[in-house]
């Protein structure tokens, strides 16, 4: 469809996050994401000092404790598959 020689794309109205609609409070899919990030940040079941913000500062340690190990291992790789050293 054009407007004023201007293409529109139309999109397709979604359900928020959680399938919740608008007015709805759907805590129940915040809490199980909330739930799901803690174990995997924190999967021997270690209590987060601070509540989300904790949790929050706990999962940017992990992420970028994450990153260095991915650039540890490509060092590691092109270390030992390079056949000139």
């Amino acid at each position: 469809m054009r407007i004023n020689g201007v293409r529109v794309i139309s999109m397709k109205r979604r359900g928020s996050i959680g399938g919740s609609r608008r007015g709805d409070v759907d805590h129940g899919g915040l809490e199980r994401r909330v739930k799901a990030l803690q174990e995997l940040v924190l999967p021997d079941g270690e209590c987060v000092v601070g509540g989300l913000d904790g949790l929050f500062r706990e999962t940017a340690d992990y992420i970028a404790c994450l990153q260095m190990q991915v650039k540890v291992m490509q060092i590691m790789l092109r270390v030992l598959c390079d056949p000139d050293q």
